[in-house]
C-alpha cells in the first residue's frame, strides 16, 4: 500500500464513485481502478463493492479507509507543522560594537548554512538605541548590555568586566589591577556613545580628575592603533578583545578596572516576545546562545 492508494480509498469514499474520485484527483479512471484491484490484490481482501448507489465500501474496506485517513491527517499535519516552522524572511539585527565584533562574525556564517532563505540587516548601535529599536519593531532582534525594560524580553548571553587597555610601553603595563583614580591625568581614546560619555562623567565627579579625551570614534582599530603608539589609553569590556590581535602580539595589554560600578557587566538578546516573527527570532536566538557559550571560556 502506497499514499497514492490511501488517497484513491478516500476520495471513492468519500464520493462513492470512481469516476467522480478520478476527476476530483485529476487522474485517469482506469488509474484508480487498477490501483484499487491491485490494492485488494495485496490486501486479499475485497474494499468495494458495486451496486445502483455507487461504490460502496466493504465492512472491511470501511477499517481500511479508517486507517488511511488517520495516516493521510497525519501527514497533513506534519506538511502544515513544517511550513509554519519553515525559517525565511528577513531579520534585522542590531548590536552594541563590542557584540557587533566578537559574537556576530562567528554566529552569521553558521546561522546562514542552516537558513540560507534568511535575509539578514546588520545595524551597529548603542544599548538605548537597540532597545528603543525593538520597542519601535524598527529592530527584530539586538545585542547589547543588559539594561532594564519592562517591554521587551531580556535573554542573558555573557557576565564580561570592564578592562583598561594600556600600550605595552606604559608604566601602567605591569599593573595587575588598577583604579579610576589611578587614570585621571591619562590621555583617553574613548568610544563614541552616551553610555562611555556618561562612564567619563561620573569617573570626573569621584576623582575630580580631568580624565583628557584626546579623541571619541566608534573604530576600535583606530583606537588600538592609538593605545599601541602609547598616545592614549583606553576602555573596553573583555569581550571586545577576545581573539585580539594587539594583545596576542603583545603590543597593548588589559587591566582589569576594579572601582568600576557595575563591576560586572551582563550582556545579553533583546527581542519582542509577541513579534510576529518568532519562528526567525527563535531560531536566531539558538545560535547565539551556543556561541555565546565560547566568550564564557575565553
Amino acid at each position: 500500500m502506497n499514499l497514492e492508494q490511501m488517497h484513491y480509498l478516500v476520495e471513492i469514499s468519500y464520493t462513492r464513485s470512481i469516476s467522480q474520485a478520478a476527476v476530483n484527483l485529476h487522474v485517469s479512471q482506469a488509474a484508480i481502478s487498477q490501483a484499487i484491484l491491485s490494492l485488494e490484490k495485496e490486501l486479499e481482501l475485497p474494499l468495494f463493492k458495486r451496486s445502483r448507489l455507487g461504490t460502496i465500501p466493504t465492512s472491511e474496506g470501511e477499517r481500511i479507509i479508517a486507517k488511511a485517513n488517520v495516516i493521510l491527517q497525519s501527514i497533513q499535519d506534519i506538511q502544515a507543522e513544517a511550513k509554519q516552522e519553515r525559517v525565511e524572511g528577513t531579520l534585522r539585527i542590531a548590536a552594541i560594537p563590542s557584540l557587533f565584533t566578537s559574537l556576530l562574525p562567528s554566529i552569521l556564517p553558521h546561522f546562514k548554512q542552516h537558513y540560507p532563505n534568511v535575509v539578514l540587516q546588520l545595524q551597529e548601535l548603542g544599548s538605548d538605541e537597540i532597545i528603543n529599536g525593538i520597542e519601535e519593531r524598527t529592530i527584530d532582534v539586538g545585542l547589547a548590555v543588559a539594561i532594564h525594560s519592562s517591554t521587551v524580553q531580556q535573554l542573558p548571553l555573557h557576565t564580561g568586566t570592564m578592562q583598561v587597555i594600556v600600550s605595552a610601553q606604559s608604566p601602567l603595563a605591569n599593573m595587575r589591577e588598577v583604579t579610576v583614580k589611578e587614570l585621571a591625568h591619562e590621555t583617553i581614546a574613548l568610544f563614541h556613545g552616551d553610555r562611555w560619555l556618561s562612564y567619563l562623567t561620573q569617573w570626573r565627579l569621584d576623582t575630580n580628575g580631568p580624565f583628557t579625551v584626546l579623541c571619541t570614534t566608534n573604530q576600535s582599530e583606530t583606537i588600538k592603533r592609538l593605545v599601541a603608539a602609547n598616545v592614549a589609553i583606553s576602555f573596553f569590556t573583555d569581550v571586545m578583545l577576545v581573539n585580539d590581535p594587539y594583545l596576542a602580539q603583545g603590543s597593548i595589554v588589559a587591566i582589569p578596572l576594579v572601582d568600576y560600578e557595575p563591576r560586572e557587566l551582563l550582556f545579553a538578546l533583546y527581542s519582542d516576545k509577541m513579534h510576529p516573527k518568532q519562528n526567525l527570532i527563535k531560531a536566531f536566538e539558538t545560535f547565539v546562545l551556543q556561541h555565546a557559550l565560547s566568550l564564557s571560556k575565553k
